[in-house]
């Protein structure tokens, strides 16, 4: 019996578990896994690695504007300086 498992994560997500092992890279990776009654199975696992994005946004507001409540709520910092 085989089967195929396609899987597809970003480079934070490493180390992939599967199976028991370990993955640290994108591949096509072969187990054999023996079955209660001793049949053998070979499982196949398909790993995508995407690039992990990221983005940076610079945004300018009065204090009268906070919290700002874009992605991520922003408060002032402890100490505030006008």
């Amino acid at each position: 019996m085989t089967s195929t498992t396609n899987v597809a994560i970003c480079t934070n997500q490493l180390p992939y578990t599967w199976n028991g092992n370990n993955y640290t890279a994108a591949g096509t990776y072969n187990v054999t896994l023996i079955g209660t009654a001793g049949c053998d199975s070979i499982a196949t696992l398909n790993l995508s690695v995407n690039p992990t994005l990221t983005s940076t946004t610079n945004v300018a507001i009065c204090t009268n504007q906070l919290p700002y409540t874009g992605m991520a709520t922003v408060t002032p910092p402890p100490e505030l300086i006008m």
